[in-house]
């Protein structure tokens, strides 16, 4: 999904960024206010990752946005990975 799509319509999009990046806090999400630079430099600041590695959690967010189920699925980026590195299942 385009980027404008998502800065156009934040909104509707802030729960699902809310629920995968939940060290964002409702202030850091209205500053954000749907720019992907700022949401990058936040991820970066909150979570002490280095800025490529916050880009491509949000670029996996963005490619994620048009599949099926995304919200069940996605795995959370503040949960560690399991122990045999895995990606964790949706539940039933």
């Amino acid at each position: 999904m385009a980027w404008d799509k998502i800065q156009a319509d934040w909104q509707r999009y802030v729960g699902q960024v809310r629920i995968l990046w939940t060290k964002l806090s409702e202030e850091d999400l209205n500053q954000i206010d749907g720019q992907r630079d700022m949401l990058i430099e936040m991820i970066h600041r909150r979570y002490k990752v280095p800025k490529d590695n916050a880009d491509e959690q949000v670029k996996l967010f963005e490619s994620q946005l048009d599949t099926p189920h995304f919200e069940r699925d996605h795995p959370h980026f503040d949960e560690p990975p399991p122990p045999d590195g895995r990606t964790p299942q949706a539940g039933p």
